[in-house]
């Protein structure tokens, strides 16, 4: 079984998961890990029984924006997430910078997380093509990531350049967060080839119901998801909801398994 663990201190993760990789000429290594610490104390790290070398993390969300936000929005605080039997849950969480609020949940499987957002709008203004933009951090099972992403193009998966930070928008829905790639995938999925120490390969990938686009930070390194909740009119509720993937095998692998969950 999948272990997700949530609502890690500070303390802790300094303790248990120092030193992020540094953003490029952006800051001082103990600037990134100041910057950081902050923002992944409210993280659900993943661990999976078959690569106990890897932890991944999750931040569900990281950001929320909608048309009226210049560029990416307000980074998400105040998430308190709360254990169940079927895995853990936040409610009546402000969103960060919106007149709204937020919920969450997240479960596991033996080889899948699910997860889902929902968005309250409390305002008296329509929000435009509202996205919640997820953070997906490969850096704690740099042992298995290979720095090579690959996202749906019809029943194809296409490789992504190697190192640049891009974003990769879905049915053309062009909304700027990080540099535009060229590809356009047909599936609201990014997956990433990993390799075990005696050459195996498997493959991690983290796709949603819908999405207006997903990118790849190779520095980091992460695989981000822009969920997607269309215009939500004052006082609507919307909920989107998505998989991450753990299977042994390419992308294609992966692919499959979204397409039966998803198509």
């Amino acid at each position: 079984m999948i272990e997700l663990r949530a609502n890690i201190s500070e303390s802790q993760w300094r303790a248990e998961f120092p030193g992020p990789n540094v953003l490029p000429g952006d800051m001082s290594e103990s600037e990134s890990q100041d910057f950081s610490a902050g923002l992944v104390c409210e993280v659900v790290t993943i661990r999976h029984p078959d690569f106990p070398n890897g932890l991944w993390y999750l931040r569900l969300p990281e950001k929320v924006l909608s048309d009226k936000d210049e560029k990416t929005g307000y980074y998400q605080t105040g998430i308190h997430w709360l254990e169940t039997p079927e895995g853990w849950l936040f409610k009546d969480c402000p969103v960060a910078g919106m007149e709204g609020m937020l919920e969450g949940t997240i479960g596991a499987s033996q080889d899948t997380v699910r997860y889902s957002l929902t968005i309250t709008n409390q305002s008296t203004e329509t929000w435009g093509r509202t996205v919640a933009w997820l953070c997906f951090n490969h850096s704690r099972a740099k042992r298995y990531y290979q720095y090579r992403n690959f996202v749906p193009r019809g029943n194809a998966m296409i490789q992504t350049p190697r190192d640049p930070l891009q974003s990769y928008f879905i049915n053309g829905q062009q909304r700027y967060w990080w540099p535009p790639g060229e590809i356009e995938p047909t599936e609201s999925l990014i997956a990433t080839s990993c390799r075990e120490e005696d050459g195996e390969e498997f493959s991690v990938g983290i796709g949603a119901r819908q999405a207006m686009m997903v990118g790849q930070n190779p520095n980091w390194p992460c695989t981000d998801i822009g969920l997607l909740f269309g215009d939500v009119s004052p006082g609507q509720q919307v909920t989107v909801d998505g998989n991450i993937y753990f299977t042994y095998g390419t992308p294609m692998e992966i692919l499959k398994r979204y397409q039966q969950d998803f198509s």
